[in-house]
């Protein structure tokens, strides 16, 4: 009887020895091994990544979107000048000094313009313009005359972007036709300062 016992307690045993055997067999029997994996990355299909920190791009970038770019307007300073050029009686030319560009600016002339009138009905404006000592030598102003019974009055303006260095001095040059009597005539331009680009 005391036998029976102590077989019955040995075999149950056993039987816990081998359930806990056959369970840490099977899981290590379902542990993975890290395999090598390869990863191509062609052009026509990659491979959908981050940038984390600093990333340096080599050769030739192509931006597929479009990049919208908002000018900066808070370094611009309008400018408008005026100048009365005076011709006396036999006087048939005249250059004013209408403005000067400052010390590391640079001008953005956008338009310029002409008015004035004469006493003579024979006199008549034969060409306007804004002089520079420049490459750009000379910016003609179409002119339109009217015609009255008493005086020739005669206008005119201009719309084009021209670029002035720092120091540029800008004249206002006319020239009339009879060259009789007293006449003025009103120069205007204007524009914005930016400032003066770096030479390379």
């Amino acid at each position: 009887m005391q036998f029976a016992r102590h077989f019955y307690a040995i075999a149950g045993i056993l039987v816990v020895l081998s359930a806990a055997s056959l369970g840490a067999g099977g899981r290590g029997a379902s542990k993975s091994v890290p395999l090598p994996v390869v990863v191509t990355n062609p052009t026509s299909n990659p491979v959908n990544t981050k940038a984390v920190g600093t990333t340096q791009v080599a050769g030739t970038v192509n931006v597929g979107n479009t990049v919208g770019v908002q000018q900066d307007f808070t370094n611009f300073v309008p400018v408008f000048a005026t100048v009365k050029a005076h011709y006396n009686d036999g006087e048939a030319s005249s250059e004013t000094a209408i403005y000067t560009v400052p010390a590391g600016k640079m001008l953005v002339m956008q338009a310029e313009t002409v008015r004035g009138s004469f006493s003579d009905s024979n006199d008549y404006l034969l060409g306007a313009e804004l002089s520079i000592n420049g490459p750009i030598r000379d910016i003609p102003i179409p002119i339109s005359n009217f015609f009255s019974s008493t005086e020739t009055d005669v206008s005119g303006s201009f719309n084009g972007t021209y670029y002035m260095p720092e120091n540029t001095t800008i004249y206002a040059v006319a020239s009339r036709a009879a060259a009789t009597g007293d006449v003025e005539f009103e120069f205007g331009m204007s524009g914005y300062l930016v400032p003066m680009p770096a030479s390379s």
